[in-house]
This record gives structure tokens, C-alpha cells and sequence, in this order.
């Protein structure tokens, strides 16, 4: 019974060192992404996992070809990159591993068995022996402490990486449709200055430009060409960008579409009050650095005791036999190694831990205090960014909105000319340009609060290239893009093209108008009444006279003739002008609304009621009109 008992006993130690033993510190996969997903799901909006089989990764094609068929925008590219970015799986793969590492810190080394075997004539002798370190045993408690503020440390930068990968993505994602839209802006910019400089050419070539007035639109197209292709180059690179943060292949780049334009500004913008409780709750920042200085603190306890010595126990079981005594004896024991501190006393290993634990601490204290700065920081930036886009959404769009319909208004009165128009046409776009790139600005500085809310915190963002009237980014809708389309353009264009196709009109097809009429005296003549019609009051036109006209199916017909005349304007001056009806000033001509166009030769310009519109392609005028 005694024997019975004591072999009971050793069975439960046993057990319980056994017990001990295996209780070590542990982790999982799945343990360290639901940690990395319950730290950052808000910030996502979605769930991480680790593809470790086809199966997986064919699931995650499917997921990235549905988000792939409409267009992507910010929230649909970061799923995109938490189902398909290779470079988050390898963070998460990464950071399974530096979990791993840190869990076998708190397990002990497995203990090592030794089998001996010695012959010596008629005797052999069979020694067996298990060691194991008493002190890794004796300290094992402190082992698995130390190992789980490592894993925690692990598994919070795991966290971070993710919040700044994600963080990449959303500023990629309005970089790339910024650019996208500067690129569609910088080729109608590109068409209209390519339209003005032919037209400019075409002036210069019937004389009514001078050589100075077309290189000005020369130079603008020239530099038009110039900004076209810096435009075309930086929606490469913002694509391609953000395909590489997606983990896009080559078919998938392919599929991939972004919107048109960058989201409005919200209603509102974030309260500081509210940034400011979001990011009270849980900074990963702060967090990290106080898993470090635990780490760093329960890491130095343990090496208090480590660094002086170490303990190995060794239990022996040696066997003798006497072959010619034919005799049998066993012997039992156990022995103890302790590595004495002669040479080395662990004083360098000390000060390493100290310095590691005083450094985690300061690391600390500068996290602290930088956090709420880098908060202050990252809020102005967001709200500068919104004051300042809304401010040209609201201010200075509709200032230039009012200056280009009264700049139409006066071009309607032939009070500017077109090029006029198209100079005050490229100042709204300098305008608008200004506007849309504010509005970029506003949405990456978003993307950086949300980060540094959370807890990573990103430099202010900043322009990736000098912004100008091409390769700004439009991002407010086209109602609200106050400049000159291209379709006004050539419409515009038409007035003065008019001039240069009318010089090639045939001598055939002139004989077809009426003679025009022509007045030699520069008296004030009598106004013209006409003999049917609705009665008016007609303008005397001092110092000269009104052009007369013809009805041709019910509409007003006038008939000039621009060309070259020499006046002297006071004796010995002579001044070279061009002149309508061998008149200068030209005669008034007068209707209610009306279309006109000129030329080196007789032409027709026929007067429109107003429920026609246009005809002949000309703009619509409201006032008298002088060649």
C-alpha cells in the first residue's frame, strides 16, 4: 500500500508539472485577425481574412470581379483591397508570424534525453538522462506575462499597418479621379486653344489681326499641348497607383472604372467636439507605445534574474551488468548545472534592458503629447479644406458665373470680341480650376483625420504637382462649371471664320445680291420710316445715316461691303482703315434681334425674329452692329 501510494503521487506531480509545463503562452491565426479586425473594422468598414487555399482565393476573385463590374469608388476600393490586395495578405501572413515568435518567448525549452551505453571487459553500463532548465520552469509565469504583452505589441502594429494601408488607399482612390477628370479637362482645354490659334492664323492671314494678337493664342495653345501631356502622364501614374494598392492583374486593371468626379462636400463639416470624443476612445498610437513600455518593463524583471546565472537539472538512471559474475546494479539520481557569474556578471545585459525600458517610457510621454497636437493638426488641415472649397463653391464660382454672363451679355452687344470673351473664358477656368482642386485637398484631408482620429496620423496633404487650368481637377458638377464649352467656342469661332470663308465666295455667287447702297456725304441724314409694317419711332444717327435693307420672306435683309479705305485724320495723318459701305463710322443698322456676318465682299446678313433663334450659324445679337 505504501508503494501504491507513493506511485500515486508521483503520477499526479506529474501530471501537474505536465500541466505546467504545456501552459504557455499561445496564439492562433484566427485569434490575430479577429483582434485586428475588432481594432479596425470601423475604420474599414469591412473584414480581413487570410487566404490559405484555392478555395479561398477563388472566393476572393468572385468578390473582386463583383465589386469590379460598376465603378469603384472610395468605399468599394477598400473592399476591393481587403479581398484581392496581395500586400494586405502579406501583412496579415506577417503578422501571424511575429505573433508566433513572440508566443514561443514564453515557452520553455523541451527537456533533452541522453542515452549512454559503456563496455569495459565482462561490464557494461547503460546510463539514461533527462535535463531540462529549472530556472526557464522557475520562471515561467514571468515568461508568459512577458510573452503576452508581446503578442498585444504584435498584433496592435499589425493593426496600425492595416489603418495605414487602407488610409493609402482612400487618398490613392481621389488622387486617381482627380487626375482622371484633369485629363478630360486638359483635352477640351486642348481643342478650344487648338481652335483659337487656327483662328487666330485665319485673322491674321485677312489682316484683322496683328502679328503680336496671334502668338498670344499661339502661346496659350502651346502651352495647352504641353499641360495636356502632364495631365496624360499624371492619370497614368495616379492609376496605376492605385492598381498596385488594390493588387490588381492585368484583366482587372483593365475592368477597373472610377467615377467621373470627386463626391460633393458633405452638408456639414465634422464638429471638433466629435473628433475629439472618436478619438479619445482607443488611439492605436498610444496603445502600441504602452504595450512596448509593458513589454519593455516585465522583459527587464525577468532579466534581473537571467542575466546573473542559469540552472539545469538533470535526472540520471545508470545500469551495470557483471557478465561474469552474472550479477545486475542499478543507480538513481539526479544533478544540478548552475553557470556561475565569474567573467561575466550581466551588468551590460542589465543596462541594455534599462535603456530599452527608459527609452519604451519616453516613447510613451512623446506619443502622448504628440497625439493630441497631431490631432489639432490634422483637424485644421480638414477644416481649412472644407472652409476654403466651400468658400469657391459658394463665393467665387458664382462671382465668376455673374462675370461670364455679363462678359455674353456684352459680346451679344458687340461691345467685346470674341478673343475678349475667350481670354475672360480662361480666367474662369484658372477659377474653377481653383475650386475643384480645393475640393481634392478637402477629401485627402479627410482620408488623414480619419486616420490620425484612429490613431495613425499622415502628413497634411499636399498638391503632387503645381495646379493650373489643365491639369486641375474638376470635381463640381458641369451646371456649375461657368466657362466656355467647346461647342460655344466654335460657335463663337463662327463669327469671325465667317470673314475668311466669305473671302472665297465666287464673283457667280455675288452677282445673285442686289448693289449696295453707298453714301459719299458725311452729313446727319434722315432716319429711315418705313412705308408698311407696325409704326416706330426711328434713331437719328448723328454725323452719319441708317443702312437701308430689303425684306427677303418676311425677315430683314442688309447688305455691306467691308474694305480697305484710307481717311486722313488730320493733315499730313492717313490712316488705313476698314470700313462698310465706303463709310467710317459704319452705318447703323438696326433691328429687333438679329444675326450678322462680314466680310471683304458684299454678303448677306439677315435679320431673325426672336422665335427663330440663329440662322446661318451666327450668334445672336441685340444691339446695333458695326463692321
Amino acid at each position: 500500500m505504501m508503494g501504491l501510494g507513493t506511485t500515486h503521487a508521483r503520477l499526479a506531480l506529474s501530471g501537474i508539472g505536465f500541466a505546467v509545463l504545456t501552459g504557455c503562452a499561445s496564439v492562433s491565426l484566427d485569434q490575430n485577425i479577429s483582434r485586428v479586425n475588432d481594432e479596425a473594422s470601423a475604420f474599414t468598414e469591412g473584414k480581413l481574412s487570410l487566404a490559405r487555399s484555392q478555395d479561398d482565393r477563388d472566393q476572393r476573385a468572385q468578390a473582386a470581379q463583383a465589386l469590379l463590374a460598376q465603378p469603384v469608388g472610395q468605399k468599394e476600393a477598400v473592399q476591393l483591397a481587403l479581398v484581392n490586395s496581395p500586400s494586405l495578405q502579406a501583412l496579415l501572413a506577417q503578422g501571424w508570424a511575429e505573433s508566433a515568435d513572440a508566443a514561443q518567448g514564453g515557452r520553455i525549452a523541451n527537456p533533452i534525453f541522453s542515452f549512454e551505453r559503456m563496455v569495459a571487459g565482462d561490464e557494461l553500463e547503460l546510463g539514461r538522462a533527462l535535463a531540462f532548465g529549472l530556472l526557464d520552469v522557475l520562471t515561467l509565469p514571468a515568461r508568459y506575462n512577458v510573452a503576452t504583452g508581446r503578442i498585444e505589441q504584435s498584433q496592435l502594429r499589425l493593426s496600425s499597418d492595416v489603418v495605414d494601408q487602407v488610409t493609402q488607399v482612400r487618398q490613392a482612390w481621389v488622387r486617381a479621379v482627380a487626375a482622371q477628370q484633369a485629363l478630360k479637362y486638359a483635352k477640351q482645354v486642348y481643342e478650344s486653344a487648338e481652335a483659337g490659334a487656327e483662328l487666330a492664323k485665319r485673322m491674321q492671314g485677312v489682316g484683322n489681326f496683328n502679328r503680336i494678337t496671334r502668338a498670344r493664342e499661339q502661346a496659350f495653345y502651346a502651352d495647352a499641348a504641353t499641360r495636356l501631356s502632364t495631365a496624360g502622364h499624371q492619370a497614368t501614374a495616379s492609376r496605376e497607383e492605385l492598381v498596385r494598392l488594390l493588387g490588381l492583374d492585368e484583366a482587372q486593371a483593365q475592368a477597373l472604372r472610377l467615377p467621373e468626379r470627386l463626391p460633393d462636400l458633405p452638408k456639414e463639416p465634422l464638429q471638433p467636439q466629435a473628433v475629439a470624443t472618436q478619438a479619445s476612445r482607443a488611439r492605436l498610437d498610444i496603445r502600441l507605445a504602452q504595450a512596448s513600455l509593458d513589454s519593455a518593463a516585465k522583459a527587464q524583471g525577468l532579466n534581473l534574474v537571467t542575466s546573473f546565472t542559469d540552472i539545469e537539472l538533470e535526472g540520471r538512471r545508470n545500469t551495470s551488468w557483471d557478465r561474469a559474475e552474472g550479477t545486475r546494479s542499478t543507480a538513481r539520481g539526479w544533478e544540478i548545472a548552475v553557470r556561475l557569474p565569474i567573467f561575466d556578471w550581466g551588468g551590460i545585459q542589465r543596462d541594455a534592458m534599462n535603456a530599452r525600458t527608459l527609452a519604451a517610457a519616453n516613447q510613451l510621454e512623446a506619443t502622448v503629447r504628440a497625439a493630441g497636437s497631431s490631432l489639432r493638426e490634422s483637424y485644421s488641415a480638414y477644416r481649412t479644406a472644407y472652409d476654403v472649397a466651400r468658400h469657391h463653391r459658394d463665393e467665387v464660382v458664382p462671382l465668376r458665373k455673374v462675370i461670364s454672363e455679363e462678359n455674353q451679355l456684352r459680346y451679344n452687344g458687340m461691345l467685346i470680341s470674341v478673343f475678349e470673351l475667350l481670354a475672360d473664358a480662361r480666367d474662369q477656368v484658372s477659377a474653377v480650376s481653383a475650386a475643384i482642386d480645393a475640393q481634392q485637398q478637402f477629401w485627402l484631408a479627410d482620408a488623414a483625420m480619419q486616420a490620425s482620429v484612429i490613431g495613425r496620423p499622415r502628413a497634411p496633404a499636399c498638391p503632387s504637382h503645381p495646379v493650373h487650368p489643365a491639369a486641375a481637377t474638376p470635381a463640381i458638377e458641369a451646371k456649375n462649371i461657368i466657362m466656355t464649352s467647346r461647342r460655344d467656342f466654335f460657335k463663337f469661332a463662327g463669327i469671325a471664320g465667317g470673314a475668311v470663308a466669305a473671302s472665297s465666295v465666287s464673283r457667280v455667287a455675288m452677282a445673285a445680291l442686289p448693289e449696295p447702297v453707298i453714301q459719299t456725304s458725311a452729313s446727319t441724314m434722315a432716319p429711315l420710316v418705313p412705308n408698311s409694317g407696325r409704326p416706330y419711332n426711328p434713331v437719328v444717327t448723328l454725323n452719319g445715316w441708317t443702312l437701308p435693307w430689303r425684306m427677303n420672306q418676311g425677315v430683314k435683309e442688309f447688305h455691306l461691303v467691308a474694305e480697305p479705305v484710307v481717311r486722313e485724320m488730320a493733315p499730313g495723318m492717313k490712316a488705313h482703315l476698314w470700313a462698310t459701305t465706303v463709310r467710317a463710322p459704319a452705318p447703323r443698322s438696326k433691328w429687333s434681334k438679329a444675326t450678322a456676318c462680314a466680310s471683304s465682299s458684299p454678303t448677306a446678313c439677315r435679320n431673325t425674329p426672336p422665335s427663330t433663334g440663329m440662322a446661318s450659324g451666327c450668334p445672336t445679337a441685340w444691339t446695333a452692329w458695326r463692321v
